[in-house]
C-alpha cells in the first residue's frame, strides 16, 4: 500500500496542478507559491558555483511540474505547432511523432486546441537534461566521422543509421546547417534568414534534439556551414554577392555557382551570427567549408566590396577566421575549416585564388579537413595519370604537407565515399584510404557522399570486425 501511495502522489500533484491551471488566470503567482521544482521561464541547472550555474529558457506558456512539461494555451493554437515548440523539451526526435503523443496523452483528436487548453506533454526530459550549452570544449576524438545531408538528418531513420554504424566504431556525425545553396536547415532568428524565409524549407525539426540525441549515443557532434558559395542569398540580395566588372550585375549569374563576397562585412556577420546561433545550441564543432574565394569560371571579371581595406584574399579570409573563433571560443565549441586538397601542395596560385594560407589560418582554428579526394586532383598531377585510382598516395601526401603547416593543429582529412573517376570504388577503396590516413598521422577522418550513401563503408569496417 505504501508504495502505491508513492507512485500515486505525483499523479495527485500533477491532477490538481492541471486543475488549478484551468481555473487560475495568472500562471506566476502560483508558480512563486509552489515547489522550487516548477519553474516558469527558466530552468536552473547547478553548477560548481553561482557564477557556473545554467538556465534555459522555455517558450511561454510552458512550465516544468515534477519533471513534466505541462502548456497552457492562451488562443486557439495548432496541436502540430506546439509540437515544434515542445519537441526540444522531449525524448522524440520529430514533430510528427510527439504530435500524435500529444494528441494520444490528452485524449485530443481535432487540429487545433481553444484557448485556456491544458496539455500534458508526453516523455518530457528533466529540467537537467534541457539545456545542451557546452559547459566545457569536447575533446576532439581519433575522428571516424560520416557527412549527412540536411534532409538525411532530419528524418527519423538518422538515429537508427547512427546506431548501426557505431556499432563499427563511426564516432563522429556531419550535418549541413547551411548548403551551398543558401538553404538553412534549422529555424534560424537571423534577420536575414527571416526576411528571405532561408529556413522554409528546413529538414532538422528541432535543432537541440538532434544534438541531444547524437551526444546522448557519445556520437561527436559537427555543423557545417558552406559560407561563402550562396545562391539564394546572391539571386535575392545582389547588393551583397560578388559582382561583375563588365556588366555591373552578379558575377557568373548564368552559372550553377553563386557567390556572396567575403570581402563584404555584412556577409561576414551573416556567416557569424549563423556560427554563434547553432554553437548555442551545444554543438561540439562548427565546420566551415567554402571559406575561400572562388575559383572557377571567368575570375578576372570578378568585383569585392573590400569593406576592410587593401588586404589579400589569404589576408581576409585569416581575419574572418580569426572573428569566428574568437565567438567558438567563448561558447566552448570547437572550430574546424575545409580546405582544398590541392592547397596542401602550397602552389602560390592556389593558395591566392582561394585565399587558404595553411600557416595563416592553423592558429584561428581546432583542426584542418583537406579535402584529399583522389578523384579531385587533376589528370598526371604529381605524375599520376589516374589520380583517383591511386588514393594511398594523395591521402598520405597530403596530410603530410598539411601537417607541416598546421601548427600542431589536429588534422583530419575528408576521404572519398563515391565512385567519381574511380576504376573500381569498392570496400577496397574504402580501406587503402583509411590507410593511408592512419600511416600518414592524421587524427583520424571524414568520409564523404553526396547522397550519405556509406553501404560501402559500413561493408568495409564490418568486414574488419
Amino acid at each position: 500500500m505504501k508504495r502505491a501511495l508513492i507512485l500515486l502522489t505525483p499523479l495527485i500533484l500533477i491532477s490538481a496542478l492541471l486543475t488549478f491551471l484551468g481555473a487560475s488566470d495568472s500562471l506566476s503567482s502560483f508558480i512563486k507559491s509552489v515547489s522550487p521544482q516548477i519553474h516558469n521561464t527558466k530552468n536552473y541547472i547547478p553548477g560548481n558555483s553561482l557564477k557556473e550555474s545554467r538556465f534555459q529558457t522555455l517558450p511561454s506558456n510552458f512550465i516544468f511540474s515534477f519533471n513534466t512539461l505541462i502548456y497552457k494555451t492562451n488562443s486557439s493554437e495548432n496541436i502540430s505547432a506546439i509540437a515544434k515548440k515542445a519537441l526540444p523539451f522531449t525524448r522524440f526526435y520529430s514533430s510528427k511523432e510527439l504530435e500524435d503523443a500529444i494528441r494520444k496523452t490528452n485524449a485530443f483528436s481535432g487540429t487545433s486546441a481553444k484557448p485556456g487548453l491544458v496539455l500534458l506533454i508526453p516523455n518530457s526530459l528533466s529540467a537537467f537534461e534541457i539545456d545542451q550549452r557546452n559547459k566545457a570544449k569536447a575533446k576532439i576524438p581519433f575522428t571516424k566521422g560520416l557527412y549527412f545531408t540536411a534532409s538525411s538528418a532530419g528524418r527519423n531513420s538518422i538515429i537508427s543509421t547512427i546506431d548501426k554504424f557505431s556499432e563499427i566504431g563511426i564516432n563522429t556525425v556531419v550535418f549541413d546547417i547551411k548548403d551551398v545553396e543558401g538553404t538553412l536547415s534549422f529555424y534560424s532568428k537571423n534577420p536575414i534568414a527571416r526576411s528571405l524565409e532561408l529556413d522554409k524549407n528546413r529538414t532538422i525539426n528541432s535543432l537541440p534534439k538532434l544534438i541531444s540525441e547524437l551526444k546522448k549515443r557519445n556520437i561527436y557532434t559537427i555543423a557545417r556551414i558552406a559560407c561563402f558559395r550562396d545562391h539564394i542569398i546572391a539571386k535575392k540580395c545582389p547588393e551583397l554577392a560578388v559582382r561583375s566588372k563588365s556588366r555591373g550585375g552578379i558575377w557568373n549569374e548564368s552559372s550553377s555557382e553563386l557567390w556572396i563576397d567575403p570581402t563584404n562585412k555584412y556577409v561576414q556577420e551573416y556567416i557569424i551570427s549563423l556560427a554563434v546561433e547553432v554553437a548555442e545550441y551545444g554543438v561540439d564543432e562548427i565546420q566551415l567549408d567554402y571559406i575561400r574565394f572562388p575559383t572557377a569560371s571567368n575570375i578576372e571579371d570578378a568585383s569585392f566590396a573590400w569593406h576592410f581595406g587593401s588586404m589579400k584574399k589569404e589576408e581576409v579570409i585569416t581575419a574572418f577566421l580569426k572573428k569566428i573563433y574568437h565567438e567558438m571560443n567563448i561558447r566552448n565549441t570547437n572550430l574546424s575549416i575545409d580546405i582544398f586538397g590541392v592547397v596542401a601542395w602550397g602552389y602560390e596560385g592556389d593558395i591566392n585564388s582561394t585565399g587558404q594560407r595553411i600557416k595563416l589560418l592553423a592558429p584561428y582554428c581546432d583542426a584542418i579537413s583537406p579535402m584529399l579526394y583522389p578523384s579531385h586532383f587533376n589528370d598526371r598531377f604529381d605524375g599520376y595519370q589516374k589520380p583517383g585510382d591511386n588514393p594511398e598516395y594523395f591521402i598520405a601526401k597530403g596530410v603530410e604537407l598539411v601537417k607541416k603547416d598546421a601548427g600542431g593543429k589536429i588534422v583530419r582529412p575528408w576521404l572519398q565515399a563515391f565512385g567519381w573517376r574511380v576504376s573500381n570504388y569498392n570496400e577496397a577503396y574504402i580501406k587503402a584510404q583509411v590507410k593511408a590516413s592512419d600511416a600518414s598521422g592524421a587524427k583520424g577522418y571524414l568520409f564523404w557522399n553526396a547522397s550519405s550513401d556509406y553501404k560501402k563503408v559500413y561493408n568495409a569496417y564490418s568486414s574488419q570486425k
